[in-house]
């Protein structure tokens, strides 16, 4: 859920314990369909809103994720799985574009 604080760092964790631990990593990379119940029920618990300031963050966030994905895959640093889920055009052609960049 991309749209989520620290989703990328987190997602970057789940790689490197996979590497570290030597187990597959799977990984749906999605932006996230929650946005609404996530900042209603953070504002019920008087908790801080989880959700990324703008969709431009979480557009970021989702493409910086899709080059480190990609990139582990490339380079073998672990067994790496990826479902790329996006309606966004722009996502689209990155992924194609770092998937031809990186002979995947």
């Amino acid at each position: 859920q991309m749209y989520l604080k620290g989703s990328y760092e987190r997602l970057r964790l789940d790689i490197e314990k996979g590497k570290e631990n030597n187990y597959p990593v799977g990984i749906k990379l999605v932006r996230g369909a929650y946005m609404v119940n996530e900042s209603e029920r953070a504002l019920e618990k008087s908790c801080e809103n989880p959700i990324m300031p703008s969709k431009q963050d979480t557009d970021e966030q989702y493409n910086k994720a899709l080059s480190m994905i990609l990139g582990s895959i490339s380079e073998n640093k672990c067994d790496v799985s990826v479902l790329i889920a996006t309606h966004n055009r722009e996502s689209i052609i990155k992924a194609t574009e770092l998937m031809k960049k990186n002979g995947l």
